[in-house]
């Protein structure tokens, strides 16, 4: 199912950071060969990001977009012994975060329903001080 005038995004991965609004906050940006776009937010220093995406190019570059789980799963194993943790397991988060957003644009639903859909109706709220 794909979202009115919308192309599909079968095709290879391409991805860059970028600082998006008045924060120094990155995303990473994901570009599929069709140009559908997804950002992914990164916890991390801009420069730090694109360093981290420069190391992983080679693993993400020509993936298939939609199937974020696959090369996620990709990136975590590859990288495994540059160190888990810190700047490159940010970026896989990022780029994890941008290929959902991309098959949630293609497939025309929200991440949240991608990703299994509400489990609750109602919740009661709590507060902690």
């Amino acid at each position: 199912m794909r979202r009115p005038g919308r192309r599909n995004a079968e095709g290879r991965l391409d991805g860059r950071a970028q600082t998006r609004g008045q924060r120094s906050y990155p995303h990473c940006r994901c570009t599929t060969d069709d140009g559908v776009v997804g950002y992914g937010s990164v916890f991390t220093t801009t420069l730090l990001v694109e360093a981290a995406l420069r190391v992983l190019e080679p693993l993400y570059r020509g993936e298939q977009p939609l199937e974020p789980e696959r090369v996620s799963e990709k990136l975590a194993q590859n990288s495994f012994w540059m160190g888990m943790g810190g700047t490159l397991t940010h970026a896989i988060s990022g780029i994890d975060i941008a290929l959902w957003d991309i098959l949630g644009k293609v497939t025309a639903q929200p991440v949240g329903r991608l990703l299994g859909g509400r489990c609750r109706e109602r919740g009661a709220p709590i507060a902690r001080c």
